[in-house]
């Protein structure tokens, strides 16, 4: 009778990922107690964490997480959307339709383009990818806006 390893798959990153997840639920409790923003807690964290993976080899499995996009559009992306798609109140954003529509449509655009060209100058990445990249990080950023919101207590409209 002998024994093999199984074929990890997705099984490591996800493992990651699920203690990434962890580090962010505990690192919100903690960032509640100290009145400091989460959205700009785990931006600290995440490159506080990435810094320790390059020097520590017990972080060494960070270093080899890729994002696939199977990863980022059944694991990550329905993660960001759902708490402000569930809370949303339609009647509130139909009254609101055309200054949500005139602020939306030119702030994606401009977000896409600058982000695009910040990473094509500064990455190996074409410009092509670049703005790829900026297109999908400004379609989730309103998420983190709204979580800034509700943490500043904004007025809801």
């Amino acid at each position: 009778m002998s024994f093999t390893q199984p074929a990890t798959g997705l099984a490591t990153p996800m493992l990651i990922f699920c203690g990434l997840f962890f580090l962010s639920a505990i690192s919100g409790i903690f960032l509640k107690k100290l009145r400091f923003p989460y959205t700009i807690g785990l931006v600290i964290i995440g490159m506080g964490l990435g810094i320790a993976a390059e020097s520590f080899d017990l972080l060494a499995p960070i270093r080899g997480l890729s994002l696939t996009h199977d990863l980022i559009m059944y694991v990550l992306l329905p993660i960001l959307v759902f708490e402000a798609a569930i809370n949303i109140k339609l009647p509130a954003l139909v009254k609101e339709l055309v200054p949500v529509l005139i602020l939306a449509i030119p702030g994606v655009v401009l977000s896409t383009v600058i982000v695009g060209y910040i990473v094509g100058e500064f990455t190996p990445i074409t410009l092509a990818g670049a703005l790829l990249f900026g297109a999908l990080i400004s379609a989730t950023d309103p998420v983190a806006v709204i979580a800034l919101f509700k943490e500043v207590n904004a007025p809801e409209r």
